[in-house]
């Protein structure tokens, strides 16, 4: 369930029974798979396979499907909040063709260093948390993975 929820909070999600998620947290070598940022209290600003979106933060609290747990960004002030929600929002996407997510999704797996054609749901967050000059460890955005978020020294559970 997802408990402890507030605005500015990160929620880490493990997808039970996926396959797709398995393959992240193998190649990650991370317990999480997903992670999104909480917004408005029930809705979630977060990269899926088609691009940024926001969702209802409901479709996580079902625990035959998925494990979730929420993160606070230590000494996070709310003129950063603010900052990073702003990035986050204005990279919501219009539904990006299928073919982003796959050639994405290879990249990522071949370590590929570069610009990526869509944001990871990591990189999604690390560059917003880039973008006021903090960052969660030390791999450029678009390679950083749900896990180094849960493992950073810059959050903490909440």
């Amino acid at each position: 369930m997802v408990h402890k929820r507030k605005i500015g909070h990160l929620l880490l999600i493990r997808y039970k029974h996926d396959p797709v998620a398995f393959l992240i947290r193998t190649h990650t070598r991370g317990y999480w798979n997903h992670v999104a940022w909480i917004w408005r209290g029930s809705a979630l600003i977060e990269s899926k396979g088609l691009g940024v979106m926001i969702s209802k933060i409901d479709k996580y609290n079902n625990p035959k499907k998925f494990k979730t747990k929420v993160l606070k960004i230590k000494k996070l002030s709310i003129k950063e909040q603010i900052k990073m929600e702003d990035f986050l929002v204005k990279s919501c996407t219009k539904k990006l063709p299928y073919i982003n997510q796959i050639i994405t999704f290879l990249l990522v797996f071949l370590n590929f260093k570069g610009p990526l054609p869509k944001y990871t749901c990591s990189g999604l967050i690390a560059g917003a948390f880039n973008s006021i000059g903090r960052s969660f460890c030390s791999k450029q955005p678009s390679l950083t993975t749900p896990e180094d978020i849960n493992r950073s020294k810059e959050t903490k559970n909440a």
